[in-house]
């Protein structure tokens, strides 16, 4: 069966995909030589939560 969206579901898929993006440019801002996945992981960690967002990781 397919379920059909509400415009406010569509909204926050659409604020979800929107604060996901800037936290792919944050985390590729941070990569360097050296830099490990750990740290990587904990700038997108803080990233989301600091846009109001629950990692999954």
């Amino acid at each position: 069966m397919i379920y059909l969206k509400t415009d406010t579901e569509l909204d926050i898929i659409k604020a979800n995909g929107d604060i996901l993006g800037r936290c792919h440019a944050e985390v590729a801002k941070n990569i360097k030589p050296g830099i490990s996945t750990k740290e990587l992981d904990k700038v997108a960690y803080e990233f989301i939560k600091d846009n109001g967002g629950n990692p999954s990781f």
